[in-house]
């Protein structure tokens, strides 16, 4: 049946039953902007240890859940979502059974694409799975949540490609250039050069953060914020 219109509320219970319909095989939620949810699927639930009884009409921080503790650290993630258009993800760090876990999490907001309103938000949580190489370098920035970069190029203003932003946070925890080299081999499947690498470090890097040593580098990018996220090929 073809549908010509459909208000804010129409289209968020149309947006539902198309998932009640087609279940996706990850986890997904659906809140409305005052970030109460109205929808969730199983695996979501599985994943939080909830029934859909327990979460219809409850924000995050009042579901009787493990995620409830970390409520706090998801709302900016939240917020900064549904104020762009491409999706938020984050890494966050939770404790559970006494053990350290990280959840891998995927913020976006919903429009009604009827008006172009903003109706509301779809959500992913799940296990993350990190490589060692990468798991080392998230617990050396020392950090409970990892805004995870999807476009690095606009990030910043610094027009940073996402090798730069690769290259900087390797060497802000002390990987040499052979290190860096080794680590983007492993992730992208193609060989790095250390030297091409220090290259484009002094010619392309430094100019771009008015700096001229990595030591000015790495403190730079950590006053602008840049190690407060990492690439999502890291992931």
């Amino acid at each position: 049946m073809k549908v010509d219109y459909l208000k804010n509320d129409e289209f968020i219970d149309f947006y539902i039953k198309t998932l009640e319909m087609n279940p996706p095989a990850r986890s997904v939620a659906v809140s409305n902007l005052q970030h109460q949810i109205l929808f969730a699927n199983q695996p979501y639930l599985e994943f939080i240890g909830l029934t859909i009884e327990d979460v219809v009409g409850k924000r995050m921080r009042e579901l009787n859940s493990f995620i409830a503790e970390y409520a706090s650290q998801v709302l900016p993630m939240a917020e900064r979502a549904l104020a762009q258009d491409k999706y938020v993800r984050g890494l966050l760090q939770i404790k559970k059974n006494n053990k350290l876990f990280w959840i891998d999490c995927y913020l976006m907001r919903l429009k009604n694409p009827f008006n172009a309103n903003l109706v509301g938000m779809t959500s992913n949580l799940n296990w993350a799975r990190i490589s060692t190489p990468m798991l080392n370098l998230i617990n050396a920035l020392d950090k409970k949540l990892l805004v995870v970069e999807n476009n690095n190029r606009n990030s910043f203003n610094l027009s940073l490609t996402t090798q730069e932003h690769e290259i900087i946070a390797l060497l802000a925890i002390g990987k040499s250039y052979k290190e860096v080299a080794w680590i983007l081999s492993s992730i992208h499947n193609q060989e790095f050069n250390p030297a091409t690498i220090a290259t484009n470090v002094y010619r392309k890097i430094f100019p771009k953060f008015e700096v001229s040593n990595l030591s000015e580098l790495i403190t730079k990018a950590v006053k602008l914020g840049i190690l407060d996220s990492i690439p999502e090929s890291f992931i």
